[in-house]
């Protein structure tokens, strides 16, 4: 990771975190060296020189030095204030080396220059801010001038490898054209943390070429990096021990190395940070590197190139042509800032990202690129190909065969031990008249018994599987009988598929357009199943290629069992299974809410409608509404400017420093020349009065006082977007309860929402009333037997009351929360925490008694998932070999303290007479006859774990 963001939670630990380092400590003698101050608004605010203490924490709580103005809002009765954002810009590893172990001081200040350069950049171009438009009465985001940036460089990693990385902490605090100051604005940030990067790489490389060092390429995850030539990779892994560890842990726990696994892993496998000087760990580096092998006098003849060698002569526009044909291979649209970041790290340090900017609009004009939309992106496109190959797929996706792949007979034999979900989807692929079809699976084991079945029922015919990975090729050939190979391996052979059989793509959802594409031009099979993961495994929904699809009448099968939330996250997050009753995932901050969002849009339609997403902010609750509407296939949607209430005291109510421009004021009472009910906006205050202006155009002004708190309320406002299928709830009148709706259609200006008993609404984006929408899922009721609870740690009522009320509220409930170690969270949890001795519930510690509470437990539920294919159709061999081990599961789980499973698997034990538990107690026996019981009364379900 080249650069990261992470927005900081709190000014006082911040400012700890760094002056634990020794970087804002006044007696540090590498103090002034390690830390400057950086930006325009810096400079123009005297901030200037090495970063002291008091001045850097006075910034990150919101104070303008020297102007009396605190940054912020009051929000239910708490002055809130981000304290910014922590870009962190690591060099690659063999910079580290070259700077720290060879001594090369130039190195490190080739660091510092790109660094700088990179910070330039950003304030040139991404910095942005929110400023009030009197005309539309939104905060559309505008460009900023002048950044506060602190910087600190560290030279060692949380394992005492060698490590220069800055992390460059940017104060949310900037100024708008018109001098006024408000907080920064982070969304192009986060937007463009690949670029970021990029950038970074880019200034570091041409700053090496000045000092003659050749640079050999390598790849940072999906983009283009660069190490310094001459050190053999297996001397860079040596000297990185912190990925070691990550792959190291999700190796132990058998968990594949995905981006989002390899995330949790980095988590969990976080070491505190070392105390121990510089000074004190050079010479271990040099005994390591002595011990490895390292040839230090053959560097300069392989590693460096003369001063005044030449650079290859490749044009920018020709580089970016190979960076658009390498990213539509992997996806169907791509971001301005993915493409650019891609180009140059291709030359390295040869060319500016404006001439990068540049070669992009002149692709785009010429058409060789097509401007499109894609969530999290300002601009994006795709290419004349990737949507010729869309064009082939909806045509693929529309041809028929009439062909059966067996007769009813022959259906019902090999689906008599499925479930029912299972027996309809596999139904509806032997009997489709579709070329192709689709069946979502979800990506564990239980995925293979259906896929068995359906290679069964092609018996006699040619049968062949792809898969993404060799990995998943061998086990779909091991798991479901398929022989298979990987997509790579068949689209580059020459060879076609049989005519007249079954082709079975495992992992579809992860192919872009043009693969697809290619897939289906070279097979002949009479019936094509698509094999897509529901949400885990991927980001929710499926690519634009095989949505095309599914919107040109490919059938879609759902073979996915009905699973509860505590099942769903357990399969969403491997390391869950070791969780307590209430688990808790541990994300960046920058991520609650998108983690709730996937969490609740990979639940069953059933489940998701029962489940409340509860947060402690209305700000963290927007995040979620806006990561939601981006997970929702497309659908069209209308925005409108929902009120949020501020829930300000008395005092503060009667103080005007409170009443920010943009802010709207909700009247109780007919007073201030205004009637009860009416809202008006705030345009200002000045000298103790407010001015605001009413629907009419109308000024009005009032001095608040203590008499103030009866009469108004104070909101603010946020965009709410809409789409059809949206519960919402909104007050049918004024000062009634909120009802609730299922917005049934959106229009350009026009909103259509169901009421009770047929009743319909119809609302303009203006009209009061649906200036009060909320989401249905943020408000718990009598349909929300679950809930997601979204803490924030930065908030001072974030994971106090808010957490307490609604943790104990809820019988089933998962935590996400941006620091899981907050000491008012593991008050709240403590009962869950005891209940399980020496084990958190989730994502803290990597010792191997917690490996091996994962690993059992995943054995447990993998054990029990087989269980209805055993019973029936097993036979009396297969059944004895399940309950054996059924009975060494139960004592190695009981050993572990693996509670939900080891209930679980009892309870299913106890409905097969034949078997007797070792050391358990037979318990609640089955009776000859079921006892009557009253109509519309459900017996009680045993156990919390997987029920089969």
């Amino acid at each position: 990771m080249v650069a990261s963001i992470a927005e900081l939670t709190s000014a006082a630990t911040s400012v700890a975190y760094y002056a634990r380092d020794g970087l804002v400590a006044e007696d540090d003698p590498d103090h002034r060296l390690a830390s400057s101050w950086h930006g325009r608004a810096a400079a123009g605010l005297g901030l200037a020189g090495p970063v002291e203490a008091e001045p850097f924490g006075s910034v990150l709580r919101g104070h303008v030095p020297g102007t009396g103005l605190r940054l912020g809002a009051v929000r239910q009765g708490v002055h809130r204030h981000r304290p910014g954002i922590d870009l962190v810009l690591s060099a690659p590893k063999s910079v580290a080396l070259e700077a720290l172990l060879e001594g090369d001081d130039r190195v490190i200040d080739a660091h510092r220059r790109a660094v700088d350069e990179t910070l330039d950049w950003i304030e040139g171009r991404l910095l942005e801010t929110r400023a009030f438009d009197p005309q539309t009465g939104r905060r559309p985001r505008t460009e900023a001038d002048g950044m506060i940036a602190a910087t600190f460089r560290h030279a060692v990693s949380r394992n005492r490898d060698p490590q220069v990385h800055t992390h460059c902490v940017i104060a949310n605090m900037t100024r708008t054209a018109a001098a006024a100051w408000r907080p920064v604005d982070p969304t192009s940030l986060r937007r463009n943390r690949l670029l970021i990067g990029a950038v970074y790489r880019n200034a570091l490389a041409a700053a090496l070429h000045d000092l003659g060092f050749a640079l050999a390429p390598t790849m940072i995850g999906r983009v283009p990096g660069f190490e310094i030539a001459g050190y053999d990779q297996a001397f860079l892994d040596a000297f990185s021990s912190r990925r070691r560890d990550i792959l190291r842990h999700l190796d132990r726990l058998g968990i594949p190395r995905t981006p989002r696994a390899t995330g949790l892993a980095a988590l969990v496998t976080r070491r505190p940070k070392s105390d121990r000087p510089l000074a004190a760990l050079m010479p271990e580096w040099k005994a390591r590197a002595r011990d490895l092998g390292l040839a230090r006098a053959a560097v300069p003849a392989t590693g460096r190139q003369p001063p005044d060698a030449p650079m290859p002569d490749r044009s920018m526009t020709r580089i970016v042509c190979h960076a658009v044909e390498y990213l539509e291979s992997r996806a169907s649209a791509f971001s301005r800032s993915e493409l650019v970041a891609v180009a140059l790290g291709h030359a390295p340090g040869r060319h500016s990202p404006a001439a990068a900017g540049a070669a992009v609009a002149a692709l785009l004009r010429d058409g060789h690129l097509v401007a499109t939309r894609m969530r999290g992106a300002d601009r994006a496109f795709t290419t004349p190909a990737v949507l010729e190959a869309e064009a082939r797929l909806a045509a693929w996706a529309g041809l028929e065969t009439g062909i059966a792949l067996a007769g009813r007979e022959a259906l019902a034999e090999s689906a008599r031990s499925l479930d029912a979900r299972s027996r309809e989807a596999l139904t509806a692929l032997a009997f489709t008249r579709r070329h192709a079809a689709a069946l979502r699976l979800a990506p564990d084991e239980s995925r293979f018994p259906l896929l068995r079945r359906l290679a069964d029922l092609a018996r006699g015919r040619p049968l062949a599987g792809l898969a993404a990975t060799p990995a998943d090729a061998r086990d779909l050939e091991r798991n479901a009988g398929i022989p298979s190979t990987t997509f790579r391996a068949f689209l580059e052979s020459r060879a076609d598929m049989p005519a007249g059989g079954l082709l079975v793509v495992d992992g579809a959802s992860r192919l872009p357009a043009i693969e697809l594409a290619a897939l289906a031009a070279r097979q002949r099979a009479a019936r094509v199943v698509l094999v897509a993961d529901t949400g885990p495994a991927t980001s929710p929904g499926p690519p634009q290629g095989l949505r095309l699809m599914e919107d040109a009448g490919m059938p879609v099968a759902d073979g996915a069992a009905p699973l509860d939330l505590m099942e769903t996250v357990r399969l969403i997050h491997p390391l869950a299974a070791a969780a307590g009753a209430k688990p808790v995932i541990e994300v960046d901050h920058d991520r609650l809410a998108d983690e709730a969002a996937r969490i609740w849009h990979a639940l069953p339609g059933e489940a998701r409608a029962a489940t409340a997403i509860l947060a402690a902010t209305p700000e963290l609750t927007s995040d979620i509404h806006d990561a939601l509407g981006g997970l929702d296939g497309g659908r069209a949607r209308i925005t409108i400017d929902r009120l949020v209430d501020r829930r300000m005291t008395r005092p503060q109510l009667a103080d005007a420093a409170n009443y920010h421009e943009g802010d709207v004021i909700l009247f109780r009472r007919d007073v201030h020349g205004c009637r009860r009910g009416a809202l008006t906006t705030v345009t200002g205050a000045e000298g103790g009065m407010v001015q605001h202006r009413d629907a009419a155009g109308r000024l009005h002004a009032l001095r608040p006082s203590a008499g103030t708190f009866r009469n108004l309320a104070l909101h603010d406002t946020a965009a709410f977007s809409l789409a059809a299928g949206d519960r919402v709830r909104l007050p049918l009148r004024a000062g009634s309860a909120r009802r609730a709706a299922v917005v049934s259609a959106v229009a350009p200006g026009e909103v259509h929402l169901l009421l009770a008993r047929g009743r319909t609404l119809r609302l303009e984006p203006g009209d009061r009333r649906a200036r009060f929408l909320e989401p249905e899922w943020s408000v718990p009721g009598r349909r929300h037997r679950s809930a997601i609870v979204v803490l924030d740690s930065g908030e001072p009522a974030g994971q106090g009351p808010f957490a307490d009320r609604t943790v104990r509220a809820c019988g089933d409930c998962i935590v996400i929360t941006d620091n899981r170690d907050d000491p008012a969270l593991a008050q709240v949890l403590g009962h869950d925490v005891a209940a399980a001795p020496g084990e958190r519930p989730l994502l803290r510690g990597s010792g191997d008694d917690r490996a091996r509470h994962a690993r059992t437990v995943a054995r447990i539920e993998a054990h029990i998932r087989y269980w209805p294919e055993i019973r029936f159709a097993g036979g009396p061999r297969l059944l004895e070999a399940w309950r054996s081990h059924a009975g060494r599961l139960l004592e190695e789980g009981r050993a572990v303290a693996a509670g939900d499973a080891v209930r679980c698997l009892e309870n299913l034990c106890r409905r097969d007479r034949t078997l007797a538990l070792p050391g358990a107690v037979r318990r609640n026996p089955r009776p000859a006859i079921a006892p009557r019981r009253a109509p519309g009364i459900r017996p009680r379900r045993e156990g919390t774990g997987i029920s089969p």
